[in-house]
């Protein structure tokens, strides 16, 4: 029997089936093609006709994208699957000529709009028959789309355009090279195939192998790049995977990755390799073991993508609430009603915040407006709009399937999964609770502004001239002398790229090359620093540091213009620094609302004039300014610096007499600095951002996997030929009696059988729980005072009979921790005697601390939590209830504009009602015992009616996890299994066909295939087999959870009552 080991680089270019598209021969018009004409169109554009499709490029042609439709509503293109089209193209003439004749396949979904399926390739449009192929990305589609980029005078056509799925590997062009196996003791290959650990009830486990050895020719050093030569400047890390590929007699083969653990021999030279073969789904967790979740593309890339955004129309629109699930396919979160903390700090107490811009407040109560888009600022006379300040009350939670799927599919790999498709599995969200950008130095350098300032003067300009003097007064007279009559004078000052001012710092790399007016530096014509005015255009929501650092101020050249100079004195006088705002949409600075500035005295002289006798220090006041102040801006906003002289007149002058003197401001040391600094930590309201930047790096791909896999008793097992990875739970992973195999034919009887009893790692007592979160103060207090100090919400405990060994075990989650749910009082309005004015449903409560949830008032909002997983419930009306008792919470989107987001359809009984969606997420819900359990412990849980308030039946016990999903395998445990290990006349017939889902049938007895050890696929001998002995336990009733005093986590027996 020979063996081969060959290195691969998978080329999925063989066809699998048929070409997939109606009508690629263009037979006729229309048949799947967005084409209705046989003739050129009025307006130009495609046509078919004689088998052919021709683009007519008359003038004003409305459409360049010829479009292919799936007629029968399916989906012609899987996400992550490979495909390949060919298309052969013909000219009438001699070829048109430059670059307008280039077509291009568009990446879409189900529009001809770009949406991140994959990324437009140009085609070759030469004549002839060409081929391209591409990876399905992020999302699957039901057309094929192609466009010509600039069709004038474009003289070709189309004879057909053909669609083939690529799912089958083409080895004949994977294959890099043959390793030499030769007759080196050490090579006999001996493989394990292992489902999981036994001793583990929650691990899940893979194929692997022994170290073997293979000879050092060279053939194998020139595939493995003789990493053992200290020479060699080929970068071949020994910890690279490679894949590869086992054929044993040129027939069967397994697939996998195979890992160079080191090199040995006598001399300068090895003589040989270690090697370690990984299969089934070591091979993938191998891949994924290093990867961050915050790797994967979701399409949503601020340059490249279409970003997400956090305002009111994208979180209650089709991007959010109105999701049902995983399968909108409209994007891969959703924004759940989460308590952080104190919700709407600064806001209408008891309300979430929810704010409108200026133009979306003013359009939503009547008024047409467009372009005032500030949340928060000032009007047109300076009057401040009175909002909130914005906060971060939502933060989005992704889709727990859309996750897998693109892990899985990043790596080259499709899901096979009955569980993952049901309702519940496809509600699956997952939060990110702390809304933290992973690439803050990456922000603030985009998003900020920085000037150092030169040694040389700052001009100080007017709105009418530039001036380098000010003069007091600038006009007009004053009554009430000898009273204080404060008189101040107030220019702005450019900064600019000069000797003045160095600009140096942040944005798009020299900030003075980022004038909007020449569409530089952000790629925008809206933001950055203006030369021509000295503005900076906010290029994005959030919070600012400005900062004025070692400024210096001087005031000199001090001469009297009168005849009196008793009449006039500069009493009090002041010179203050800071910046104007002009928010966006409006037309008047808020000059009397400066957000940042800073005033110094520069008394207790008074100066002296600078053509008097007096010592020069006399004649010059300075003073240096240092200031920092953090302030919302909007996007849009304009700010500019400005200096502002101040001083109380104690005389009136006479004659017009007056006083003139210099202001400079300038660094004497030419590293002063005013800086408007983003604030690039968390996600702010109304900002644009992309989904993967918002991940924790530290959050890996295999603790996610890991982390559900847990959650669910998840058993995994993956097919490495067709890249097939199928997820089951436990209970519905092995198949029926009727599909076992009968094995019994071969059992080697010559060689001895051990049963012994099973060792589970199960001690006495067992204990289920979701990972410790230290910042989880609510959870904290209800393990410390309900579940014997376990830090998560009803985990599960059991005792065990005293056969089990002394002890605890412990499951924790390796991923995500348990959450809190309940009625939140701090969101529920409040009427005028002091009672809630609606009735919140159950939501995720994360705290710092133990707060009351039926008294108003919160710690300040967390921002280091850990992954929680959570069902989305999508709350939504299917009947009108009666007013007063569906589920609502109160949301101030403007100031003193409040609304109700409520789950009742009859809105004429709601005051202000919003929207007909209450956005519900949690991980148990106790008023719905229809509703998954997500805790691994059971809940007691009765049934609200929204028609009359009332709670029907009694309670009843909902299992969690544990029940639902681990019981039935841990009674099998209870029940004392054998373990069975013989020898077996293993084929490699059963190793390609291996299926762990199937039962064993040996002698009237079944069992569950655990291990397969050391397999020598070249060598025809038994094979050692590890078998779990099955055991039908039947099925069981939800067990009582712990009692637990309703009203402590919210859950009032009277839903009115909140004392």
């Amino acid at each position: 029997m020979s063996i081969k080991l060959e290195i691969l680089d998978y080329n999925f270019s063989a066809l699998s089936g048929t070409q997939i598209i109606t009508n690629e021969e263009f037979a006729y018009t229309g048949g799947g093609w967005n084409v209705g004409y046989s003739s050129c169109p009025p307006n130009g554009g495609w046509y078919i006709t004689a088998n052919r499709a021709y683009f007519c490029s008359t003038p004003n042609y409305t459409s360049r994208i010829l479009r292919n439709t799936d007629t029968t509503g399916g989906t012609y293109f899987q996400a992550g699957k490979r495909y390949k089209i060919e298309y052969k193209i013909g000219y009438s003439g001699t070829p048109t000529s430059g670059g307008s004749n280039f077509l291009r396949l568009l990446g879409h979904s189900t529009t001809a709009l770009p949406s991140g399926g994959f990324g437009d390739i140009i085609l070759n449009t030469s004549a002839g028959t060409h081929t391209t192929e591409w990876t399905q990305g992020a999302s699957s589609a039901s057309q094929i789309a192609l466009r010509i980029l600039c069709g004038n005078g474009f003289n070709g056509y189309l004879s057909y355009v053909k669609v083939y799925p690529l799912t089958d590997i083409s080895w004949q062009d994977s294959v890099v090279g043959e390793l030499d196996v030769g007759n080196h003791v050490d090579f006999p290959l001996a493989l394990t195939f292992q489902i999981s650990d036994i001793k583990d009830i929650t691990s899940t486990s893979g194929t692997f192998s022994k170290t073997f050895k293979i000879p050092a020719t060279k053939n194998n050093n020139k595939l493995l790049k003789n990493f053992y030569d200290s020479k060699s400047t080929y970068n071949n890390n020994l910890s690279n995977l490679k894949s590869c590929r086992i054929l044993v007699n040129n027939l069967y083969s397994l697939n996998g990755l195979i890992k160079i653990t080191g090199a040995g021999g006598f001399g300068e030279r090895a003589s040989y390799y270690d090697c370690v073969f990984y299969g089934n789904n070591m091979s993938w967790a191998s891949l994924m073991e290093e990867k961050s979740l915050s790797e994967i593309d979701w399409g949503t890339d601020i340059d490249t993508g279409t970003p997400l955004e956090c305002n009111v129309y994208e979180i209650k629109g089709a991007k959010g609430w109105e999701q049902t699930d995983c399968t909108s396919n409209a994007s891969h979160i959703t924004y759940p009603i989460t308590s952080y903390g104190d919700f709407n700090p600064t806001g209408q107490e008891t309300t979430v915040q929810f704010l409108f811009t200026k133009s979306e407040f003013l359009s939503n109560t009547g008024t047409a407006s467009t372009g005032k888009n500030g949340y928060y600022g000032c009007n047109n006379i300076s009057v401040a709009y009175a909002t909130p300040l914005p906060t971060a009350d939502w933060r989005p939670a992704i889709w727990v399937k859309d996750t897998i799927d693109k892990i899985f599919n990043n790596l080259g790999y499709q899901i096979n999964s009955n569980f993952m498709n049901t309702d519940m599995f496809k509600k699956l969200v997952w939060l990110l609770p702390n809304a933290k950008y992973n690439n803050p130095s990456e922000r603030a350098s985009r998003y900020s502004f920085e000037a150092r300032l030169g040694t040389g003067d700052i001009p100080l300009i007017n709105a009418s001239s530039s001036v380098t003097e000010l003069r007091f007064p600038s006009s007009g007279t004053f009554n009430n002398a000898g009273t204080d009559n404060y008189v101040t004078k107030s220019v702005y000052f450019e900064i600019e790229d000069s000797s003045t001012a160095i600009i140096d710092n942040y944005g798009c790399g020299q900030i003075g090359n980022c004038d909007p007016t020449t569409g530089t530096g952000w790629g925008t014509t809206t933001f950055g620093y203006r030369n021509s005015n000295g503005n900076f255009y906010v290029p994005e929501y959030g919070y600012y540091t400005i900062n004025f650092k070692d400024v210096k101020v001087k005031c000199e050249d001090l001469q009297y213009n009168g005849t009196n100079p008793n009449d006039y004195h500069l009493h009090d006088f002041k010179v203050q620094l800071g910046v104007w705002v002009l928010t966006v949409g409006e037309s008047g600075w808020a000059y009397n609302n400066s957000p940042a500035k800073e005033t110094h005295a520069f008394n207790p002289h008074e100066f002296a004039e600078a053509n008097s006798t007096a010592p020069a220090d006399e004649k010059v006041k300075e003073n240096t300014f240092n200031f920092s102040i953090t302030t919302w801006l909007n996007k849009g906003d304009r700010v500019l610096p400005y200096a502002k002289t101040i001083h109380n007149r104690q005389h009136a002058p006479s004659n017009g007499s007056h006083y003139d003197f210099n202001i400079r401001i300038y660094s004497p040391t030419g590293e002063g600095k005013i800086q408007y600094i983003f604030n690039p930590d968390y996600l702010e309201w109304g900002q644009s951002f992309d989904l993967a930047k918002l991940i924790n790096t530290e959050y890996k791909q295999i603790d996610f996997i890991k982390g559900i896999a847990h959650s669910f008793n998840l058993k995994i097992s993956t097919d490495e030929t067709s890249r097939q990875v199928t997820i089951e739970p436990y209970n519905d992973f092995y198949k029926t009696y009727a599909q076992a195999l009968d094995w019994t034919h071969k059992l080697d009887r010559s060689k001895t059988s051990q049963f012994k009893e099973l060792k589970t790692g199960l001690k006495r007592q067992i204990q289920f729980n979701y990972k410790e979160d230290s910042k989880d103060g609510k959870v904290e207090a209800m393990g410390n005072d309900y579940f014997n100090g376990i830090p998560d919400v009803f985990p599960y405990q059991e005792s065990l009979d005293n056969s089990f060994d002394k002890g605890l075990e412990v499951y924790e989650n390796p991923f995500f921790s348990g959450t809190a749910c309940g009625r939140d009082r701090d969101i529920e309005g409040t009427n005028t005697n002091g009672t809630a004015a609606t009735i919140s449903a159950k939501n995720a409560l994360l705290w710092e601390c133990n707060n009351d949830i039926n008294q108003i008032g919160r710690c300040d909002k967390g921002f280091e939590y850990k992954p929680r997983l959570l069902f989305w419930n999508k709350y939504s009306p299917n009947a009108t209830y009666d007013a007063g008792h569906t589920r609502a919470f109160k949301v101030e989107m403007w100031a003193g504009h409040t609304k109700q987001i409520s789950a009742n359809s009859n809105s004429s009984d709601l005051p202000n009602p919003l929207f007909p969606i209450y956005p519900q997420a949690t991980s148990y819900n106790r008023f719905d015992p229809d509703s998954p359990n997500l805790c691994y412990g059971n809940i007691t849980a009765q049934a609200y009616d929204e028609n009359d308030g009332s709670l029907s039946g009694s309670e009843i016990a909902v299992k969690g996890l544990f029940e639902t999903y681990y019981n039935f395998m841990v009674e099998q445990f209870k029940a004392k299994p054998r373990i069975q290990t013989s020898f077996f006349d293993i084929k490699i017939t059963d190793i390609v066909n291996l299926d762990f889902g199937k039962l064993i049938y040996i002698d009237g007895c079944y069992w569950r295939l655990n291990k397969i050890i050391d397999f020598q696929p070249h060598i025809n001998s038994p094979t050692k087999v590890e078998l779990v002995e099955w055991v039908d336990v039947g099925t069981f009733a939800a067990s009582p959870p712990p009692v637990i005093a309703p009203s402590i986590i919210g859950d009032n027996p009277n839903p009115f009552n909140t004392q």
